[in-house]
């Protein structure tokens, strides 16, 4: 609108201030009357209002290459460039003005060259056109000019991998030096004891206090990886001494790498922990990731934090070509050797991600070399041995007829019998046998398919865990990642104890049946209130607990569920009656105490009732009751009790009555609560149209 009303009086005065044919416009432009024309000519017409325009007549004149971008400049052209771009290279046509390789000079003649109604392009000013040609003729290269600026392009990428490469050898192998050099000093001259045994130094909490060893200066190893490699994880106890604690795979720690939905910390780096010495499987992890995986004995399998400097990269060596096996070609004469059975691929024994053998070698730095076939003794009772070499052709009476080799019958390939389940987590074996995945339903076949798919994968395309993620309104709180581990499928298709990340999948789904067809009920983010949060974070997590109960105090139930001691409950918040009832599948006052979870739950509730929200006439103080009567559990499967009683509270409970709740809520069964979660994720985290997956 500015722009139309400078134009507009700058077309007044070019035309008729300026101009004494045409003194006045009132015949085009009837709306403009007497005394408003005598006011803008009478300002236009002083001396000066001429000065000023003659000023900007004489800067416009220095402008020799005016542009054609009109209002938006360069930055509202760029986005229509770019789409003219990709049309080109679609239909496979020459890009506007391509012989220019510059891009800044490219923009710059493209912002005055005029495309015409036949497709051509020209310049409507002859100045633009002369710089256009200066601008050809000083970017134009010949075809060896081209071809020299690709090599050295090439030459120099080449260069910083290989530099890449070597430094993180050269850090290895530095590494390991010292550790032999320490080894020797410790067998010459024996020292002082240094009690560090995980099982003495055990912590039972991840909330421990103790203060780590002192980390090395200098630049870590995993820092200059560029791909996932073979790692070792040490226990350093002083800067200069480490003891080697597990093995596994380190990534290159980035911006955007996450550990179960979580950001790296300061000075660590994502491993995945594939073996665990014997005498450090209880040690605890720096991190932990969650309230399940506390120990490195909890973390085989899957991803954890580790600090740098305690990550030593293994670099195995290749062996070299002289050094290869001649491949041997079988005898043409020998025909009593049975035929050898070619092996399939599924028949391989699959390993994990870095699996060592006898030899100290990683399983798939090894050549793979063929086995070396069976050699039998012939008994004497055998058949004499038949020879098909051909004889020479001869006539007359000298001549001897060979009998002829026995035709081998096709019999077909050994029937193979399909792998057993592990009796624990192995990457990439199945989770269940055959017999039990078959009386399952469609959708646990079918995430079981995708598991096997995945999981037995190139080491580049392997995966270890499906990721999703939901928005922050879900739950009032921040926007998070789900990260479901393949080994928490091991304990889904189990029915055995579950982990946080699993049971956040059946909140959402609940969330949606919530949200549709229970409006009286809200939810709680169990990854925000649990254990390690309230040991860790106290005051983030009350204060979630009361805006969550400010902001859903017209609900009649709020739900949440708690996890302790590796056994999980669900809360039931009651605004109204000032009262919280523990859905307690395993109701033991001996063994679990929740008085840290009730201190907190009073807190939030105080400073919830001080800001005037919805509870009972006269009972300002929050109640508690924990003996309420639920079916209790049979074995470890607390987190499907959660599930079964949240599911049936939300659809069919109106009032926490002992009876009423009892004789409504329905016998559980772990088969649909298993066949519901594998179709969340298969729907909602594995489908490109589902509602959590990752947005890219």
């Amino acid at each position: 609108m500015g722009n139309c009303w400078k134009n507009f009086k700058t077309t007044l005065v070019t035309e008729y201030v300026l101009n004494p044919a045409q003194p006045e416009p009132f015949g085009k432009y009837p709306f403009i009357t007497q005394p408003v024309w005598d006011e803008f000519h009478a300002a236009k017409s002083t001396k000066e209002s001429q000065e000023k325009s003659q000023t900007y007549r004489d800067l416009q004149a220095r402008n020799l290459h005016p542009h054609r971008l009109g209002t938006g400049g360069y930055a509202g052209k760029q986005v229509e460039w770019d789409k003219e771009d990709e049309a080109a290279v679609e239909s496979n046509t020459p890009q506007v003005l391509a012989d220019i390789p510059v891009q800044r000079a490219r923009n710059w003649a493209r912002a005055r060259v005029k495309k015409n109604s036949d497709g051509t392009l020209s310049f409507p000013n002859p100045e633009d056109q002369a710089m256009y040609q200066k601008i050809y003729k000083k970017h134009k290269l010949s075809k060896a000019q081209k071809a020299t600026c690709i090599k050295t392009q090439l030459r120099e990428e080449l260069k910083e991998e290989l530099r890449e490469e070597l430094t993180a050898e050269l850090l290895g192998m530095e590494a390991r030096m010292e550790a032999r050099i320490r080894d020797r000093s410790t067998d010459a001259t024996p020292g002082p004891v240094v009690q560090v045994s995980p099982t003495q130094r055990r912590r039972n909490s991840c909330a421990s206090t103790e203060a780590p060893a002192e980390q090395p200066e200098g630049p870590a190893a995993v820092n200059h990886i560029t791909e996932p490699t073979s790692c070792t994880l040490v226990v350093r106890v002083t800067p200069g001494f480490a003891i080697p604690a597990a093995e596994g795979q380190a990534f290159k720690p980035t911006q955007e790498t996450r550990v179960h939905g979580a950001q790296l910390q300061a000075g660590n780096a994502k491993v995945q922990v594939d073996l665990v010495k014997p005498d450090w499987v209880g040690y605890t992890i720096p991190h932990p990731p969650n309230d399940e995986i506390l120990t490195l004995g909890a973390a085989r399998g899957t991803f954890i934090q580790w600090p740098k400097h305690s990550i030593e990269i293994n670099i195995t060596p290749r062996p070299a070509p002289s050094s290869r096996p001649p491949l041997t070609r079988p005898h043409q004469t020998v025909v009593s050797l049975p035929p050898a059975v070619e092996q399939r691929d599924e028949d391989l024994q699959l390993q994990y991600d870095t699996d060592f053998g006898d030899d100290g070698m990683e399983v798939d730095s090894r050549p793979h070399l063929p086995p070396p076939a069976k050699r039998s003794k012939r008994a004497k009772s055998s058949p004499p041995k038949l020879d098909t070499r051909r004889k020479a052709a001869g006539t007359g009476r000298g001549k001897i007829k060979v009998p002829l080799a026995p035709k081998k019958l096709d019999l077909g390939k050994a029937p193979v019998a399909p792998p057993k389940p592990p009796a624990k987590f192995t990457l990439g074996m199945p989770l269940v046998g055959d017999d039990a995945l078959f009386k399952m339903g469609p959708a646990c076949k079918e995430l079981h398919g995708y598991y096997m798919e995945k999981s037995n994968a190139r080491r580049k395309n392997r995966e270890t865990s499906m990721l999703g993620q939901h928005e922050g309104q879900l739950f009032l709180g921040p926007t998070a990642f789900i990260a479901v581990d393949f080994k928490d499928l091991w304990d889904l298709y189990r029915v055995r104890a579950i982990d946080t990340n699993l049971l956040k999948c059946y909140f959402l789904l609940t969330w949606k049946h919530v949200h549709c067809k229970a409006p009286h009920v809200a939810l709680l983010d169990p990854a925000v209130v649990n254990e390690t949060t309230l040991k860790n974070d106290r005051a983030n997590m009350v204060a979630y607990i009361k805006d969550c109960l400010f902001a859903r105090q017209d609900k009649d139930f709020i739900m949440c569920a708690y996890n302790q001691q590796r056994h999980w409950i669900l809360l039931v918040i009651t605004p109204k009656w000032s009262l919280v009832h523990y859905l307690n599948s395993n109701i033991k006052p001996e063994i679990y105490d929740w008085s840290a979870i009730e201190s907190a739950l009073n807190e939030a509730w105080d400073q919830y009732v001080a800001r005037d929200g919805k509870h009972k006439d006269r009972h300002p103080k929050l109640g508690h009751k924990k003996d309420f009567p639920i079916r209790q559990q049979v074995g470890d499967q607390c987190g499907f009790h959660v599930y079964h009683n949240m599911r049936s509270f939300a659809e069919k409970v109106t009032l926490l009555d002992p009876e009423e709740f009892i004789s409504r809520i329905p016998e559980i069964n772990f088969e649909i609560i298993r066949e519901e979660i594998a179709q969340f994720i298969l729907d909602d985290i594995l489908s490109p149209k589902g509602m959590f997956r990752v947005k890219s």
